[in-house]
Order: structure tokens, then sequence, then C-alpha cells
């Protein structure tokens, strides 16, 4: 399938599916560590900073973690789902030296999904475009995956950008 996210401001993404609007990714005051995903089916979930150095989240209903999910060297994430089946890990990892292309690796190496990323200059907004295969989108809670991926990009791009 395949999912575009929108900035509609810096601190609101939109997750689309053609026209679709499945959910927003919306970051609480100034902090691009701590967010909130509302899909539009009325459930709620909330991600915070799990470590002092915020490299590691936890994406939360209700209280209860359902993923984990770590930023390591280079950019690399490594996700961990507490849904249904504990066993359930994904990586991410940048696909070329300028980080405009990220892959989603299952435990096999398999790609499960890949997010590009675009900026347009004249509205100062970035954009994901989200390709993923069948295996991906029989998960649960795919579309707040795909927020959560989303969520640890920009933070990654934030820190970055700060370290320069």
């Amino acid at each position: 399938m395949n999912y575009t996210i929108k900035e509609r401001s810096w601190k609101k993404i939109i997750l689309t599916q053609g026209e679709k609007e499945l959910g927003s990714l919306d970051y609480i005051g100034w902090s691009s560590a701590k967010c909130e995903i509302n899909l539009h089916n009325g459930e709620k979930f909330s991600i915070d900073p799990k470590s002092f150095w915020k490299s590691s989240f936890e994406l939360k209903q209700n209280g209860k973690t359902l993923l984990e999910y770590a930023m390591n060297f280079g950019g690399t994430f490594a996700f961990k789902s507490s849904v249904n089946d504990p066993d359930v890990a994904f990586t991410m990892k940048s696909k070329g030296f300028w980080g405009k292309s990220y892959v989603i690796l299952d435990k096999k190496g398999d790609q499960m999904a890949q997010i590009m990323l675009g900026y347009s200059w004249k509205t100062f907004k970035s954009q994901y475009d989200i390709q993923t295969v069948p295996a991906f989108d029989a998960l649960p809670l795919r579309d707040v995956l795909v927020l959560s991926m989303v969520h640890g990009i920009r933070y990654f791009t934030a820190m970055a950008a700060a370290a320069v």
C-alpha cells in the first residue's frame, strides 16, 4: 500500500492513504520528542522519551506500552512491539548518504516498507511517501507504526541539524 504523510504545521502531521485521512501526529509544546498519535477511529496514543538523552521512546495507549524504539548511532532505529506477539521487531535505517530514504526491515532482513522524504522549498514543509508490502499491511496498528517511524526520522533529523 502507499501512504503519504504531510505537515500541516511544524506541530501537526497528517497520515493519508489516497484522499482518506487515517490519523495525525501532534507534537506537544516545543519538544520534538513528546507527541500524541490520534487515529480517525478515535484511538489515542502517546509517544514519550524513555531515557534522559531522549534516544529511546515508548508508544503507550492508556498507560500500557505497545512499542519501544531506540535510536542507535548513524540514525538506525530498532523497534520492538509488545502487541500480540512480543517477537515482532523491526529495524529502520537510512538508505543512502543524505538520509532521503529509509527502509524498514524485519528480523530476517526482508524489506517491509520504504519511506522517502521530500521537502518543498515553496511551502517549507516536508512530505513522506511510504510504500509497504502486504506483510506489513497485515500488522495490527500499522498506521500507528508508520507515524512512530516518521516521529523517529523527524527526531533524528532535528538532532543531526542541531549538531551542525
